[in-house]
């Protein structure tokens, strides 16, 4: 199973769209925030996708939370935009926020960096940013596949 993974779009559709359109047979799209009006639209233009978003610090929709926790065969994952729990500053929070809800994977943005460890047990991806890197790197944007024989992560450039 894959599940696609992006963040901080800022106001970029162009962008957004064409990470849908690359990968048009996947079902399940995880959004760590910095382009609300940008998954609104692609709500309203893939009707038959999944899309699970949460909030950015760059966004005003009151209705979207702050973080979310989705299962996907065998694992948790838990996903936020990462400005609240000190994203860039430390990992700590994130760690104990995953643990608390018992999931194996977080899922970050903020930092507009790409980032893939495992700490403290924990499964740590940051897509970057699909519109705007802080890292010298393309935008991109990033997909975790899970399989029987275990978990794996990637990052893609745009």
């Amino acid at each position: 199973m894959r599940v696609i993974v992006f963040s901080d779009s800022h106001k970029c559709y162009r962008s957004v769209e064409k990470i849908v359109q690359n990968n048009i047979q996947e079902k399940i799209f995880i959004f760590c925030g910095d382009g609300e009006s940008d998954i609104e639209l692609l709500c309203e233009n893939y009707p038959d996708k999944v899309f699970l978003s949460v909030k950015g610090n760059t966004d005003s929709n009151r209705r979207l939370p702050e973080f979310g926790v989705f299962e996907i065969g065998g694992h948790r994952i838990f996903y936020t935009h990462g400005d609240k729990l000190y994203a860039g500053i430390t990992n700590e929070l994130i760690i104990e926020q995953a643990r608390f809800n018992s999931c194996d994977i977080a899922l970050f943005g903020h930092t507009h960096q790409r980032y893939n460890k495992v700490e403290g047990g924990i499964y740590l991806f940051n897509p970057g940013s699909c519109a705007c890197p802080r890292d010298g790197k393309e935008p991109c944007y990033g997909y975790i596949d899970i399989e029987k024989t275990g978990v794996f992560f990637a990052h893609v450039k745009l």
